[in-house]
């Protein structure tokens, strides 16, 4: 059977064991090219290496210890949530908004370094932690003031 293109070049209709040689074939052909590109590429990478060669003395790996972490083991709820602790105050301060001032309190959390300190609402650690402002002798409204109470550690935890 012919069939006509759309140039007008006429191509036969290869059926059954023909179409399945000529398929064999076309398969064999990209075959054939892939392992010439292959080794073509192969080739080119393999110029880039070089052995590496040792001698007796010399240090081929230096271990880095800076990636090791420590931790320590935390309580965690069923639902794997946990409850932060404050460790220390280091600071505080008022924010002025035009109609009131919010005093807040520079706090550091258990399992957390000094860089991950948050501003915390004052009233909420007094609530939560009302030894820590207990009347001292160098605060002011209760309010931690002076370079002996800065960064200040509550021993109660």
């Amino acid at each position: 059977m012919l069939i006509t293109n759309m140039l007008g070049r006429s191509r036969r209709k290869i059926y059954g064991p023909e179409l399945v040689q000529q398929m064999d074939k076309s398969i064999g052909m990209i075959k054939k090219r892939l392992i010439v590109t292959q080794d073509r590429y192969r080739k080119y990478a393999d110029l880039g290496r070089r052995r590496k060669e040792f001698d007796v003395g010399d240090k081929a790996y230096r271990p880095d210890n800076r990636h090791i972490l420590s931790y320590e083991p935390i309580e965690v709820q069923s639902d794997l949530t946990y409850e932060e602790q404050l460790v220390q105050t280091m600071d505080d301060k008022v924010r002025k908004l035009r109609n009131k001032e919010i005093k807040l309190v520079k706090t550091i959390w258990r399992n957390h370094s000094i860089e991950e300190a948050t501003w915390e609402l004052e009233e909420e650690i007094r609530r939560k932690y009302p030894s820590l402002f207990a009347s001292n002798a160098n605060s002011e409204d209760g309010i931690f003031k002076g370079e002996d109470c800065n960064a200040r550690e509550i021993s109660s935890m």
